[in-house]
């Protein structure tokens, strides 16, 4: 089984520490926002063993998988069968349709 690298870019980093203060703020707790993300962290890096297990979203950006954690947390991202890579770019609680212009914004 082809093991590939995960790596998350500065969008989907941003993405977390948004989840991150909305959680705190949400349930006045610190630890429990951290141990969701940790949680949500743990779930990216799990695409390194299975990353076409995302739905294909051609229609929104060429080569894009979309899958969601928990159903409440979307996660956009390519796959690099070459360099055996993923790279995840989006990471969002899910309260707003997928666009190509979200997907142009997050890529540029």
């Amino acid at each position: 089984m082809k093991e590939y690298a995960v790596c998350l870019d500065d969008s989907a980093i941003d993405g977390l520490v948004e989840i991150f203060v909305s959680l705190w703020e949400f349930l006045g707790s610190e630890e429990s926002a951290r141990a969701y993300i940790d949680q949500l962290e743990a779930f990216c890096f799990k695409l390194d063993l299975s990353p076409y297990r995302g739905t294909k979203r051609d229609d929104l950006y060429p080569g894009l998988y979309v899958t969601h954690y928990r159903s409440n947390i979307r996660i956009g991202y390519f796959v690099n069968d070459e360099k055996a890579e993923v790279r995840v770019i989006l990471i969002e609680a899910v309260k707003k349709n997928l666009s190509p212009e979200i997907m142009l914004e997050k890529l540029s």
